[in-house]
């Protein structure tokens, strides 16, 4: 059986073939809203030899025997459900358990031979929530938050746009981080959990066009002349590709920001929960063919998303991250404390001059990782960068009175 985990940001429609030949349009469940679209993320249920996927907020179960449909209850009907079809449906709501996050639910779909259903789902409206609450934390000078995105539970904005190149970064909350995988290839075991202090990671790599802005802005203010990505003829919308480590590292500086530690991009990608891929641990679902290592304007594949809203971590280009590579760095940093948040990675590469690259892992795993030679121009590897928060004004004023105190 296969679970779909879908985020309740947006307006999505799912038909679902049957394998008992062709498709029989079901019932459909709507929570009323006008949002856009978001994608479906595949998790299969955990299991001893695989990392917890989560909980979620709503579930839906599928049913082998369509039953009649209840009765909404008034908290359904309230928060804007409504049975949209005959005949009766293969769905039901079931309750949330704790700490379960109000914009997520699950769908269990049918075993073979079962006919499947249709299904439109929306958010509920607005109004209230934790993505409702108000910015209250100084965001670093040349980033604003995005107007109605709201802000985390410690004040910082969902989600911040830089004014250099205009991208937008999603805010990954602080806290321990999972990264490599104890059943993964020796290089990445076993793993660690990483205590990490909250950022923001842009919401796809680099462009072609924000890396023309980048150049151009070099040359014009310090006559300095950047190099070419290797893929320059390729639409704007694609990321750039073929450009050094350095030059991430360049690019990073100039818009305020860092490139990420190998840790900061699998919490990106994996969230709290430690997931195989950014949908969770079950297969890919793509709504075209795409293979590893294929390239794509950036966001094209609406499952490739973590929950923080943080695309192409699975796919599209491999990624630079500032870490030095080591095959034995995991190994290595378990045989001691790493209470220190932000862990940078080992202090030397086991190859000289070697970094980390992140992304195309075997069957889509993030925990995958390669070594290559920092000054080599890959055709399929681009970047993208992060912002590293201080702690808020509480936070700071706390640690004053802790200093002045003891």
């Amino acid at each position: 059986m296969q679970r779909l985990k879908l985020t309740a940001a947006c307006l999505l429609l799912i038909v679902v073939a049957g394998c008992g030949g062709g498709e029989e349009e079901g019932t459909a469940l709507k929570k009323s809203s006008s949002a856009a679209p978001v994608p479906v993320q595949a998790a299969q249920a955990p299991r001893a030899d695989r990392p917890a996927g989560g909980n979620q907020k709503k579930a839906i179960s599928s049913r082998q025997e369509p039953q009649k449909p209840a009765a909404l209850t008034a908290e359904q009907m309230e928060n804007g459900f409504t049975v949209l079809t005959e005949p009766p449906p293969n769905f039901q709501v079931l309750s949330a358990g704790p700490n379960e996050q109000a914009d997520q639910f699950a769908v269990v779909l049918p075993e073979e031979g079962v006919s499947s259903s249709s299904f439109k789902v929306t958010p509920p409206p607005a109004a209230g929530g934790s993505g409702q609450r108000a910015a209250s934390q100084k965001l670093p000078e040349g980033f604003e938050a995005v107007a109605g995105s709201g802000a985390s539970e410690s004040g910082w904005p969902l989600q911040i746009r830089c004014e250099k190149d205009d991208s937008i970064f999603m805010f990954i909350p602080g806290g321990g981080g999972p990264l490599g995988a104890d059943a993964g290839p020796a290089d990445a075991s076993p793993q660690l959990t990483i205590p990490l202090k909250p950022f923001y990671m842009q919401q796809h790599e680099v462009t072609l066009k924000q890396y023309r802005v980048y150049r151009d802005d070099v040359f014009a203010t310090k006559k300095r002349y950047r190099p070419q990505p290797l893929n320059v003829d390729s639409p704007d919308n694609h990321p750039a590709l073929g450009l050094a480590w350095g030059e991430g590292g360049f690019y990073a500086r100039w818009i305020g920001a860092d490139l990420p530690t190998e840790a900061e991009w699998e919490r990106a990608a994996r969230t709290e929960a430690g997931w195989r891929t950014p949908w969770g641990n079950g297969r890919a679902i793509w709504s075209r063919s795409r293979e590893l290592h294929q390239i794509d304007p950036v966001m094209s594949f609406r499952t490739d998303v973590s929950p923080y809203g943080v695309f192409d971590l699975a796919g599209n280009a491999r990624e630079w991250v500032s870490d030095w590579y080591s095959d034995t760095a995991f190994a290595d940093a378990a045989k001691r404390p790493l209470d220190l948040p932000n862990w940078p990675g080992p202090r030397k590469p086991s190859i000289d001059n070697h970094r980390v690259v992140k992304g195309n892992g075997p069957d889509w795993s993030v925990w995958h990782r390669a070594a290559q030679h920092m000054s080599h121009e890959a055709a399929d590897i681009g970047f993208r960068c992060v912002l590293r928060l201080d702690a808020g004004e509480e936070e700071q004023d706390e640690k004053k009175k802790s200093t002045r105190r003891n």
